[in-house]
């Protein structure tokens, strides 16, 4: 079977789509040595992943030309496509173009936060993510990455119900717990290693001290206005001994509000704001952090959960959506709209110390309970199943080897 992997959006962003479609494709091309992959990249792409994964043969890629999200991607698209010998198209940023016969099209949904709130999109976007009900309509088969989008497919959309498949996504190997002498390692890189920003630095050896970590775009489906309400409330009743606010995360859509909360509790010495951070750093930061947070409206999925999680930080989560799935009994789940809860919680997770080691304890668990090896898995089965190849899985020995 030859399987085509849209990578275009990898030379674009940095994070979410693009990091599933590294994260996806680095751990099918260790499981799957049965099948070729052809990956196509934008024309300013580079490889996608590190050629001594892949068998002699196993992968390769191909430029293309149309870029993505163009009002004409899926007709060019279908153009560049026509010469290529494929058995099944995956598409994960699930606007497919039309295939030739013969050719199935696997397509990944991560969230219908556009449908569920239209106004968080520019118009370009919005004529662009409308055409979802076409794509569900002409795909052989959709993966979403949460019980909760499925639900979402069958109530927003036409979605036939036997087409959604759920696999959950997982955080990055990288991501572990590490002693402080580790992180402290990273403030004196050796030869070559790049510095770290100053204020991350002062995170990181903890001289700004205990801190509150939020990751995830500066967007209103994230509610940070809760946060931070939520934390002024928090830093009154802690006083001196309150927690410094952190996001790391890059600016979105129709964030005035947002923006003049930010302002002002920078001026206070209360926040910290990094629009970007390299995976290295965000590993740093989880490491660092008193507790992480993610008070979202809105997720698909909800990675940052996961994340902090696996590096052995307690989680504080809306129980909204996808993230009750995602954090299970590990993370302590509130209600979006209700700060005082919050702030409580806040205090009580920063405050006591058992508190915190067990929920430290449960999260590492509940980590370990999501993994790219198990996500490739099933995948794998829906490419076989939708080109007529249903096989037995794998030996458990193979999965296994792709976990290490």
């Amino acid at each position: 079977m030859q399987i085509g992997f849209d990578a275009r959006l990898v030379a674009y962003r940095g994070a979410g789509t693009a990091h599933y479609i590294r994260s996806l494709l680095a751990a099918l091309v260790r499981l799957d040595r049965a099948n070729g992959y052809t990956v196509f990249l934008a024309r300013s792409g580079e490889p996608v992943l590190d050629p001594a994964l892949a068998a002699d043969g196993q992968l390769a890629y191909r430029v293309l030309l149309t870029p993505p999200h163009h009002r004409l991607e899926r007709a060019a698209l279908s153009v560049e496509l026509a010469p290529c010998r494929l058995d099944l198209l995956h598409s994960p940023d699930f606007i497919p173009p039309r295939l030739r016969r013969g050719v199935r099209s696997v397509i990944t949904v991560h969230d219908l936060a556009f449908l569920r709130d239209p106004e968080l999109l520019d118009p370009p976007s919005r004529r662009y993510y409308g055409q979802i009900d076409e794509a569900v309509a002409r795909a052989d088969a959709i993966i979403v990455p949460s019980e909760s989008t499925r639900r979402d497919l069958t109530e927003l959309t036409e979605a036939a119900p036997e087409k959604i498949h759920v696999v959950h996504e997982a955080a990055d190997g990288r991501y572990r717990p590490l002693e402080r002498a580790e992180r402290l390692s990273a403030l004196h890189p050796g030869a070559g290693g790049a510095r770290l920003p100053a204020d991350l630095a002062r995170l990181v050896s903890g001289e700004f001290g205990r801190f509150i970590l939020f990751v995830g775009t500066v967007e209103p489906r994230k509610n940070l206005l809760t946060l931070f309400r939520a934390y002024e409330q928090y830093g009154a009743r802690a006083g001196r001994r309150a927690a410094t606010l952190v996001l790391v995360g890059a600016e979105g859509w129709r964030v005035e509000a947002e923006l003049a909360a930010i302002a002002r509790l920078r001026a206070a010495g209360q926040l910290v704001w990094f629009q970007a951070a390299t995976d290295a750093q965000l590993h740093l930061l989880y490491n660092a952090a008193t507790v992480a947070v993610l008070p979202s409206l809105y997720e698909g999925f909800g990675l940052p959960v996961l994340e902090a999680m696996a590096c052995g930080t307690p989680v504080l989560a809306s129980n909204r959506a996808s993230l009750p799935e995602v954090a299970g009994d590990a993370g302590v789940l509130l209600p979006p709209d209700d700060p005082d809860a919050w702030a409580a919680a806040l205090h009580e997770l920063i405050e006591d110390r058992i508190r915190r080691e067990a929920a430290i304890a449960a999260g590492l668990r509940q980590a370990a309970r999501f993994s790219w090896a198990r996500a490739a898995t099933e995948t794998l089965a829906v490419y076989r199943r939708v080109t007529g190849r249903e096989e037995a899985p794998p030996p458990a020995e193979m999965v296994e080897s792709c976990r290490r």
